[in-house]
């Protein structure tokens, strides 16, 4: 049994695929197996797949129906062996001592999560991004459910990518990605996967993964138009406000959760006012009242009052007006 089985789905990622398979064969720590699942491409993507899975046993191709990334990455846990699984995207990279990383980290029997950072390689230079800050944490799953909250700390909490998750863990209780959420189904998984954690969680601020962010990436898709599927963002919110409702969860994590519905809520609605979607006020008006349905109208009046005048603040120091 390899130590980590990598899920890399592939949809028409020719341009990528073969940099993002070689940063993984390069890897300082051998003991893994990476499962390719293509997702129905439709170009040349799969032929490097294959020749990479030829050429290295470690590597296997699996060939599906076009169905998501979300069942992709579903049918690559379902073929792991690994006793720990990680998620890279088929035009990313993984640095190179990643998994050396990651065994370090997962040394101890009491880890069920561990996670590091990551450097960003933006089409626009300025936006380039690598942790500043030096950190090695051992985390409880309240602390680490606020930061899947808390975007503001460590925006890439998030993601699928850039942890391994305990194979056994989400085989004994069924979790696999949502299907049917299109947009931030990452965080929803990752909230599924902490609910169930019973001991620690390990954070470094060594990056492991390199994040390219390309002028076509999916929320760069949504900045000149809007497209239905964003609403399931909304969804999202709901359920995992339900799971840590359920989950046992101290008060101040379930209101970060009520936080969380309310900021997907705002969201939505500016995205489609911003790109005049021609459904913009009927689905702001059910959202609206989705929103007070879950989270109750006296909190959610709460939130417009708070966030009004954390926008009238920022907008007087921002524009240095200062009453005498």
């Amino acid at each position: 049994m390899p130590k980590f089985s990598i899920i890399i789905p592939l949809y028409n990622a020719e341009r990528y695929i073969g940099q993002c398979l070689d940063s993984i064969a390069e890897q300082s720590y051998p003991d893994f197996e990476v499962i390719i699942v293509d997702d129905g491409s439709t170009d040349n993507g799969a032929l490097i797949a294959k020749s990479m899975a030829e050429k290295d046993p470690r590597f296997v191709y699996y060939y599906k129906e076009n169905g998501g990334v979300s069942s992709a990455r579903n049918l690559g846990i379902d073929k792991a062996k690994g006793e720990w699984i990680s998620f890279v995207d088929a035009d990313d990279l993984l640095l190179p001592d990643a998994l050396t990383t990651f065994a370090n980290l997962c040394s101890d029997n009491d880890i069920e999560m561990a996670m590091g950072t990551y450097i960003e390689e933006s089409y626009l230079l300025k936006e380039c991004f690598k942790e500043a800050r030096t950190f090695d944490l051992i985390l409880s799953r309240d602390r680490i459910i606020e930061l899947m909250f808390m975007p503001h700390l460590y925006n890439y909490q998030g993601s699928a990518w850039g942890k391994v998750y305990r194979r056994n863990l989400l085989n004994d209780n069924h979790i696999r990605f949502n299907t049917s959420i299109a947009i931030n189904e990452d965080r929803l998984f990752c909230v599924e996967y902490i609910c169930l954690i019973t001991q620690r969680v390990r954070f470094t601020s060594f990056p492991v993964y390199k994040y390219i962010k390309r002028a076509d990436g999916t929320m760069g898709s949504f900045s000149n138009s809007f497209k239905p599927t964003l609403l399931s963002d909304f969804d999202a919110s709901l359920i995992m406000l339900d799971r840590v409702e359920n989950g046992g969860f101290p008060k101040r994590v379930v209101k970060l959760g009520y936080d969380n519905v309310i900021n997907s809520y705002d969201m939505v609605r500016h995205l489609m006012a911003a790109a005049h979607y021609s459904k913009t006020k009927e689905e702001t008006a059910h959202l609206k009242q989705r929103t007070i349905n879950r989270v109750g109208l006296l909190f959610f009046l709460w939130q417009r009052v708070r966030r009004f005048l954390s926008r009238q603040y920022y907008n007087i120091f921002r524009r240095k007006i200062y009453i005498r």
